[in-house]
């Protein structure tokens, strides 16, 4: 079963290009948590707890790399490094409100003409697809 947190990781793969699934789970938790308001602090400060509980295996330094360090210690072209990241994220997190906005929408447009969520499994399926397809252009299986 696909969950809502597949979703975001996913999401987040695609935008940033990041492969590692470690990263990949803590960049998602920062669109979850953080949504718009990303910063590349935030970005910093993800991958370094990531990399902290990494071990030292060499050629990868783990929690022995010498970028696991507070933000601010850096040089401001250093910090820059993680705006594409930082952006991507935002980028994802604006998607996802997007389509949330456009979903409660049309859950409101929905209980409106037919009723609240909890009459809705009383509805035949056939009743279902016909006001399903009233209300977006949703097209049901032939």
């Amino acid at each position: 079963m696909k969950t809502y947190i597949d979703e975001v990781v996913e999401r987040v793969r695609v935008a940033t290009g990041v492969k590692s699934k470690e990263t990949l789970k803590v960049y998602s938790l920062l669109v979850l948590i953080k949504g718009e308001d990303i910063s590349l602090e935030d970005v910093h400060d993800a991958w370094s707890v990531m990399m902290n509980f990494k071990p030292y295996n060499p050629p990868y330094l783990g929690h022995e790399h010498p970028s696991i360090v507070p933000f601010d210690q850096f040089s401001y072209e250093t910090q820059q490094k993680d705006k594409k990241y930082a952006d991507a994220l935002i980028q994802v997190a604006k998607e996802m409100n997007e389509q949330k906005k456009h979903k409660d929408h049309f859950s409101e447009e929905w209980d409106k003409k037919f009723g609240p969520p909890a009459d809705h499994d009383k509805v035949p399926a056939e009743e279902f697809l016909k006001r399903l397809k009233e209300m977006s252009t949703f097209t049901p299986p032939e």
